[in-house]
């Protein structure tokens, strides 16, 4: 993954420059971690590494383990792990994702591991492919309900008041595919593809 201009191995903490210069390995995971996400925020780095069709992450804060994170065995090998992290406004880290129950988001503060919000939401039963806009005010889930029932669903998370980042409660966008998986991305500060 990328931290500001350098290339970053999360599970070994190498960095390589674009000016071709690399460091050595600072740990060694033996877990078969196969994604990495991450975010900065002033001068820490925060980034988690998982492994997409399992149940096991790890939370790092510059390049040091943090503490592990889980997700429910159920199903977990049918569709991705629903993470995402994210810098507030205040430059506050949040973790996005479902540690405690298949079909139950949380936005869970990245340092503590306090729970400042959660949202079981009708329009989506498996959350799967959490990606964030650019300026953190809508979260994309591309997960399903129960196989072949695919669909994708826009959520609004708001910051009042230099709060914590909360949902709205309310669903932005939804649509059902019972064709193929979907794979949504942004576009742009507006429009998803």
């Amino acid at each position: 993954m990328w931290d500001r201009d350098d290339v970053l191995d999360i599970a070994s903490g190498q960095r390589g420059s674009l000016a071709g210069s690399l460091t050595s390995r600072v740990t060694s995971m033996t877990f078969g971690f196969d994604r990495a996400i991450g975010v900065r925020s002033r001068d820490v780095h925060w980034a988690v590494a998982y492994r997409s069709r399992s149940t096991k992450a790890v939370l790092m804060k510059n390049g040091l383990i943090h503490r592990e994170l889980n997700r429910s065995f159920y199903c977990a090998e049918a569709y991705d792990y629903p993470i995402t992290i994210v810098a507030d406004a205040a430059g506050h880290v949040v973790v996005i994702h479902c540690p405690n129950k298949f079909d139950l988001l949380e936005i869970e503060d990245a340092e503590t591991g306090t729970v400042l919000d959660s949202l079981k939401s009708e329009e989506m039963e498996f959350h799967s492919r959490l990606n964030l806009s650019a300026d953190g005010r809508f979260l994309i889930d591309a997960g399903w309900f129960w196989h072949p029932w695919c669909g994708a669903v826009v959520f609004e998370i708001t910051q009042k008041d230099d709060g914590p980042l909360q949902f709205t409660k309310s669903t932005a966008f939804s649509t059902p595919n019972e064709l193929w998986e979907l794979d949504m991305s942004w576009i742009g500060r507006a429009g998803i593809q």
